[in-house]
Parts: C-alpha cells; structure tokens; sequence
C-alpha cells in the first residue's frame, strides 16, 4: 500500500507538471511598432492603419505612425525618424524599397525589422525589407477582366494607370493581359499625374471614354478612382460605362448600393497585417525566423458588383479576423 501510494504520489506529479509544461506561455514584452504608409488619405491605407493599431493594442504594444503625405522627401525621412525613436519593428504600407533604401539599411544595421503589407511593392530593392506580406495586385486586375468577360465575349476596355506606383501599374497590367489572351481588349491606357490626382483622373478618365466609344469599361488602378471617375463618366454623357477598380472602401461600397456601375476587386487585406503581427510576436517572444513571405493559401480575391455586395459593412470582416488571432495570442503568449 506504501509503494502504491509512492506511484500514485510520482504519477499525479508528472500530471501536474505535464499540464503546467502544455500551458506554459512565453513572455511577449511591450514593444514600439512603427507604422509607414505613403499616404493617410488613400481611404483604404488608413482604414489599414487603424486596424494594426487596434491589433497591436492586444498585444500590449504601442504604435508610432509616420504619414508619407505622397511625398518621397518625407516617406525617405520618416524611416530614420522611426529608428531614431527606438522603434522595435516596423511596418509599412504602399512603400517601395527605392524611396527608403537609406533607411532599410540603418534598420538592418540595427536589427529592427521592417515588413512591407497589405500593397505589393516594387522588385527593384524589394530584398531589402526583412519580409514581404502583400498580395500580387496583378492578381486583382485578373479577376476584373475575368468579370468582363463573363459578361462579353470580347468586351472592350479602356484603362488607367499610375505607371510610377508599382501596385497599381500591376493591376491594369493584369486586367490588359488577360483580356488580350481571351479574347477581350484594353484599347488605350492613359497614366495619370499622382500630383495633380482629381484633375489629371477627371481629364484622363473623360478623353478615354469620348475617344473610345466602344469601350464598355474603364478599368482603374486605384481605390480612390470612384470618387472621382464616376461623376466624369456622368459628366462626359458616358454613364453606361463600367468603373472596375480595387478594395472595398466604404465609399465604394455605398456608390455600389446606390446603384453606381461600380466593381471591385478586393483581397482579404487584413490577414496579411496579422499575418506580419503574428510574426512579429514569434519573434520578439522567442526569436523565431520571421518568414519572408505569407503562404499562398491566404491570398483571396472577391470582385463585388451590386448583385453580391454586403448589405452593410465590409466584404472581410476585421473583427471577425482579430478575434481569432487575438485568441491564439492570448493562448500564447504572457503580456
């Protein structure tokens, strides 16, 4: 009975042990994360921003936000800035390696590393950044040809791009391709002036479509084209042409269910943001190998019109996205 009472006395031990060993959380102190986006009034890129300061807030950390302003003079300095005010890491939003090459060099000098998200970015540098966590956006210009296509045949289109900014340049790109190898056809592209945004996008997306008047569809590069290409097709007696473009801004979504000839394609943006925080918390905590890039299985894309688009809110939920991650954070780690 002694001996029986030995083991059973070792057993419960090992089970006690065992269960605090499987339930034992590695210590993730508070960190200062950087944020740099090229521009806080792309409504998307902010939206973006706040949802990675509402992510860092569950993990404990406090976030320094640096606004490029469109503005290659402020997106090169604000890197340097953000080293300078000891930030652990950084993150950035629609910045090619080119515009902050000096700066990508300091933070890896000074181990800080530094993920590009949520817009893909330039090849030309892209080495630099210790991760890249962004969709391919040619993949989005795919999936607007591929709508026009089920719709015609051999639909013909117009385009308009902003050849400097890789991200957009990569959508009209891929919408072009895909209607040329099938059957369809992008019969001009006009580039458009970044400086001098509502008017070079009021006079480019007006001469397209009075020059083309067969063209069914104007594909644009960028999430803020609606606001201002819709009230110029309107304008230049050319409602019956299709405005196809990217991300569900709120504003998009709203001339969708006002009935505006209006179509999105967006990617599940904000898996790629926690994505890029998740990876961050593995690596501070434990000093896990930041990946350089998110598995392909993440990447999705839904182009939205007025038959499908969600009654309210987004086509991706945030909240429903944090949830899940801040649970497995809270599984994992200790604050």
């Amino acid at each position: 009975m002694r001996f029986g009472a030995v083991v059973a006395a070792v057993l419960g031990g090992l089970a006690i042990m065992s269960s605090t060993a499987v339930e034992a959380k590695e210590v993730l102190k508070q960190r200062k994360l950087g944020v740099l986006i090229i521009t806080l009034q792309s409504e998307s890129l902010a939206r973006w921003t706040s949802h990675i300061q509402t992510a860092a807030a569950k993990l404990k950390w406090d976030v320094v936000v640096k606004d490029g302003v469109n503005n290659p003079a402020v997106v090169s300095a604000a890197l340097p800035e953000l080293l300078n005010e000891g930030v652990d890491a950084v993150i950035t939003m629609a910045v090619d390696a080119t515009l902050i090459t000096d700066g990508l060099k300091a933070a890896k000098a000074k181990n800080v590393p530094v993920i590009a998200t949520a817009v893909d970015v330039n090849p030309a540098g892209k080495e630099l950044f210790t991760a890249t966590y962004a969709p391919d956006s040619y993949g989005l210009g795919v999936a607007l040809a591929e709508y026009l296509l089920k719709k015609d045949a051999k639909p013909a289109a117009v385009g308009q791009d902003v050849t400097i900014v890789y991200a957009a340049d990569r959508l009209v790109v891929g919408a072009k391709d895909t209607l040329q190898k099938k059957g369809g056809a992008m019969e001009a592209v006009a580039d458009a002036d970044v400086t001098n945004l509502v008017n070079s996008f009021t006079q480019t997306t007006t001469d397209l479509v009075l020059a083309h008047p067969k063209a069914m569809a104007l594909v644009s590069c960028c999430d803020f084209s609606p606001m201002i290409d819709l009230p110029a097709l309107k304008s230049a007696n050319r409602p019956d042409v299709m405005l196809l473009t990217r991300y569900d801004n709120e504003t998009s979504l709203q001339a969708i269910r006002s009935g505006a000839p209006l179509v999105i394609a967006t990617n599940h943006t904000d898996v790629y943001i926690l994505e890029a925080l998740d990876a961050l918390a593995a690596h501070f905590s434990k000093n896990a190998a930041i990946p350089a890039t998110v598995e392909e299985s993440k990447a999705e894309i839904k182009v939205v019109d007025k038959d499908n688009v969600p009654a309210k809110g987004f086509v991706y939920s945030f909240d429903q996205d944090l949830a899940s991650y801040a649970e497995r954070w809270g599984k994992l780690y200790e604050y």
